[in-house]
């Protein structure tokens, strides 16, 4: 052999030699050799970044010492078979301690590499960093252990049906609610199971499915072991190219009869109302019809002292009589006149609760006028400031609304007489589905501690011989108020003033397109 050619042998050599060593350091996972007792030989840069650990440190070690114990055995096995020629390689998944003590899953190949005399020599090993991988297969298990424990734990119903009728997976609560067993309840087309009135309406929704809808509370039910039926809301998601509808179905049997229940207890309940109702409204009937017919029935004997009254006046109006004589003559006649007022006033009460409403769209602000000038004209030489606001257009009855404004500025008037100077507010304002209107003055007020006694017939709050009155105003204020729908009640303060509210529907009080004003 020339030295010529012996020169391009070692260059080829060398030239494999480095291709070699290149690929070794440079490959992207960890490659070494190690001595058949184990010692880390030659290791590449990838395999210290896998387990932590320098070059120098690592070839100071086993691969038994960085081995996690619990994996040790396989992988000696392993190795003494391929030492002893019974397997060419072998590959398998392990742990290595890595410096920092953290663990690191590995693939390992192997193979052995012998001397020329048959011995062996070194084994090569390939590790792969496979850590990413076990962590996703964790994961995944995890993921799987956790929703089979929601499929088996779960108090509703879990299945799994197939479009041709069949359940293809159950959970146990189908076991435990309905009482079959699985393969009762696998083995035949669920519609066995439906009560029989429900089964068009569930194929109906079936079909649905099958179409690719969602079913959201559907409710049917399921025939039980022992023959009971049980409800079950549903729902349902169809996979339609898996041929699978996915499903979850709520027990509301327990609710169920709860509204049953409910239903019957409020139809008790509404007709022991309208029983109630009808015999209060009898009772009110005649009470109304008794107190009329009282009332009416009183105004003759009292027309009657009132007329006899009046003749002895004149026939003793020539006679001297003693004081006290002359105040029993006066007494009675204003006694008698004072009973025909109450009793003029109850009757008036009666019919408010008797009389047919007649409803109309009309202007309160110019029904306010026309009772404000009657007021006007009743007080005399009383001089009342009074501020009117615009009032809207109602649908009410005008001649009762007409008596409602009439007792409230009456009263207005009437508490506000020994003020020096007399202020009367009239005017309104929207709140929800109501309009409230109020009448407010700087009269005597009252004691809010009574307020409740305010609109009761017969109610005073002040001194008869102070402010006349006979106690049924209000109270005729609050039944007509209430026949249309509304409602009343009232603020005070003594020596402070009052206001007085009342409220009417919406569909009893609109808005003005144009609103009217009289400040008078």
């Amino acid at each position: 052999m020339t030295v010529e050619n012996r020169s391009a042998i070692k260059l080829a050599l060398w030239e494999q030699e480095q291709e070699f060593e290149t690929t070794f350091e440079l490959a992207g996972v960890g490659i070494a050799h190690v001595s058949p007792t184990g010692q880390w030989l030659r290791v590449n840069q990838k395999l210290c970044e896998i387990v932590g650990y320098s070059h120098e440190e690592l070839v100071q070690k086993t691969f038994q010492e960085i081995t996690y114990l619990e994996d040790l055995d396989s992988d000696l096995e392993c190795m003494h078979q391929l030492l002893a020629g019974e397997i060419p390689n072998y590959s398998l998944e392990k742990r290595y301690i890595r410096k920092d003590g953290s663990l690191v899953w590995i693939n390992l190949t192997a193979s052995l590499v012998h001397k020329p005399n048959g011995d062996p020599k070194y084994f090569i090993a390939v590790v792969k960093d496979i850590s990413a991988h076990k962590q996703a297969e964790t994961e995944l298990k995890q993921a799987k252990d956790d929703r089979d424990r929601f499929f088996t734990l779960s108090l509703d119903l879990l299945c799994v049906a197939g479009m041709d009728g069949y359940f293809k997976r159950i959970n146990p609560a189908f076991e435990r609610i309905l009482g079959y067993s699985a393969d009762e309840l696998l083995g035949k087309p669920f519609l066995e199971f439906v009560h029989p009135d429900d089964r068009a309406t569930t194929l109906a929704e079936v079909e649905k499915l099958v179409a690719g809808a969602t079913t959201l509370h559907f409710e049917n039910r399921y025939r039980c072991q022992d023959g009971s039926y049980r409800w079950l809301d549903w729902v349902s998601v169809p996979i339609v190219e898996e041929g699978l509808v996915y499903a979850v179905a709520h027990d509301v049997t327990q609710h169920k009869q709860a509204e049953r229940e409910i239903k019957q207890l409020n139809e008790d309940l509404e007709s022991r109302v309208k029983q109630r109702t009808a015999q209060l409204e009898a009772a009110n009937r005649e009470l109304e019809s008794f107190s009329y017919s009282v009332s009416h029935d009183l105004r003759a004997p009292l027309r009657h002292i009132a007329g006899f009254v009046g003749l002895l006046k004149a026939r003793l109006a020539s006679v001297n009589l003693d004081e006290t004589s002359d105040r029993y003559i006066t007494t009675i006649a204003e006694t008698t006149k004072q009973a025909g007022v109450l009793i003029d006033d109850l009757l008036t009460f009666s019919r408010m609760g008797r009389s047919e409403m007649h409803t109309i769209t009309f202007s309160l602000t110019e029904l306010l006028k026309e009772v404000k000038r009657e007021i006007d004209l009743d007080v005399g030489d009383r001089t009342i400031h009074w501020k009117i606001h615009p009032l809207p257009p109602i649908q009410g009855d005008p001649s009762m609304l007409r008596l409602v404004l009439r007792n409230l500025l009456e009263n207005a008037a009437k508490y506000t007489r020994l003020r020096q100077e007399t202020e009367i507010e009239v005017g309104s304002f929207d709140h929800s589905d109501e309009m409230i209107f109020f009448v407010r003055d700087n009269g005597i007020g009252f004691d809010m501690r009574y307020v409740d006694k305010l609109f009761g017939i017969f109610q005073r709050l002040h001194v008869g011989t102070q402010f006349e009155g006979t106690g049924i105003g209000l109270a005729n204020v609050q039944r007509i108020i209430h026949r249309h729908g509304g409602r009343v009640w009232a603020e005070g303060e003594v020596d402070r003033g009052a206001t007085f509210y009342f409220s009417l529907p919406k569909h009893h009080a609109e808005h003005p397109k144009e609103l009217l004003i009289s400040d008078c």
